[in-house]
């Protein structure tokens, strides 16, 4: 059974105070935000899964306390070594220390980025939490009860909103939250209300466990779509740092040259932008594919590869996965038994919307990072097949020797890969 979150004060002063410190303690903030995400998705599961332990559903603070845990090789140079063993990364990490001499601007910027996100985020968490956790009974009296407490939560995140514009400094990274951003939030975290207003948070029969996974992946989906449309000026600069760096240090030694050379240099200065371009594009697909990863439940994830197949899925880790992921997962299957097919129309919309993969982990892999739809698909993939991944309820505090590296194995020849791919629901969901 996991261990239930440790405690952790989560309320939205503490939350507030985690970003204004991000350019004080960068390492520090980045363990608070993973701190804080941890703890809300273990009462956000509470509630989404009536205290059933473990839950059976991972929420997106479950995937964003793992990716926080991810970030802290980027964050925190002088743990690198010790956070991640893949020679990209290090040799990165050579390079960056190299060029930038002082690469804490890299480090600011992924923090200030993931403390901006962080923080519209768990807020709207945070008060969902606090809207339906105290009433969960209220709410199964009717629509009505319901549609009540929802708009209270639509009130109170409109203040929350009006408050983070206004308490933004001057070093935000990320637009400030418009009218239509708090529109998209509302509208993904609206499945997760909706599990409880159907009282689907006791679901006693498949049917109802289906319906709640496919709510929960539905929210999930939306959640991480408005996360990484709100972060892509951020992830921008941070794959730009380093070739801008190179660019400077050549420029710098060129034009030290004589004044005829320099006169030269400028006329060819288009052709060594479009150069420049070249080169950058082809380091933004190099450190997608050999350096970066992300870490979701003691699972090393490549960038540059398919997703694979989930531990419990993949027929040579299978024996060696708790209990209870054997039960979520067929051997040999992509997706979680419950998710092999969305029936609901809402889930399989938000799904479709960004999986441009067959349904089976093909077609997963990212060239860049920097192109918004090969990494929805990406991530997309990774949270629909890790979903119901018991681990993602474990702390986020990985070392090299607890990762699981999982090995590439074909499909099994008896699999039907249109069976477990997306296609037209077979009815539409109750939401």
């Amino acid at each position: 059974m996991a261990p239930k979150p440790r405690e952790t004060k989560v309320d939205f002063e503490e939350i507030g105070a985690i970003v204004q410190n991000a350019s004080e303690d960068p390492v520090e903030t980045n363990a608070h935000i993973r701190d804080t995400y941890f703890a809300l998705a273990g009462k956000l599961g509470d509630v989404l899964h009536g205290g059933v332990q473990p839950p059976e559903n991972a929420t997106f603070a479950n995937f964003a306390a793992w990716s926080a845990e991810s970030l802290r090789v980027e964050v925190d140079r002088s743990n690198a070594n010790g956070q991640s063993l893949r020679p990209g990364r290090w040799l990165y990490g050579l390079a960056a220390e190299h060029m930038l001499r002082d690469d804490t601007a890299i480090a600011l910027n992924i923090v200030h980025g993931q403390g901006e996100i962080f923080r519209e985020i768990a807020s709207a968490v945070l008060q969902l939490l606090d809207t339906i956790a105290p009433a969960p009974e209220q709410q199964a009296q009717g629509r009505q009860k319901a549609d009540e407490l929802w708009a209270d939560y639509e009130a109170a995140m409109k203040r929350r909103s009006e408050e983070i514009a206004k308490e933004r400094s001057a070093l935000e990274t990320m637009a400030t939250m418009e009218e239509a951003d708090l529109g998209r939030l509302l509208h993904a975290m609206r499945p997760y209300h909706t599990v409880v207003r159907l009282g689907l948070q006791r679901a006693r029969s498949e049917a109802d466990r289906k319906q709640r996974a496919e709510l929960i992946l539905t929210a999930n989906v939306r959640l991480v779509g408005y996360e990484q449309a709100r972060l892509q000026p951020v992830l921008k600069r941070n794959l730009d740092f380093l070739p801008k760096a190179v660019r400077t240090a050549i420029g710098t030694r060129l034009f030290r040259r004589t004044t005829r050379l320099r006169r030269r240099l400028w006329r060819e200065a288009e052709h060594l932008e479009k150069a420049a371009e070249l080169l950058r594009d082809a380091y933004e697909i190099a450190a997608t594919r050999h350096v970066f990863s992300m870490i979701i439940g003691g699972e090393e994830i490549v960038f540059g590869k398919d997703v694979p197949l989930p531990p419990a899925g993949n027929p040579v880790l299978r024996d060696q996965q708790p209990v209870v992921d054997q039960k979520r997962y067929v051997e040999g299957e992509f997706f979680p038994y419950l998710l092999q097919t969305l029936e609901s129309l809402e889930a399989w919309t938000e799904w479709s919307r960004y999986d441009r993969s067959d349904g089976r982990g093909f077609a997963t892999s990212v060239d860049n990072w920097l192109r918004y739809p090969e990494r929805l698909n990406f991530i997309a993939n990774v949270f629909r097949s890790r979903q119901m991944v018991s681990g993602l309820y474990e702390k986020p505090d990985i070392t090299p020797n607890q990762l699981v590296s999982t090995p590439e194995t074909p499909p099994p020849a008896s699999a039907n890969p249109c069976r477990v791919a997306y296609g037209p629901p077979a009815q539409i969901g109750a939401n």
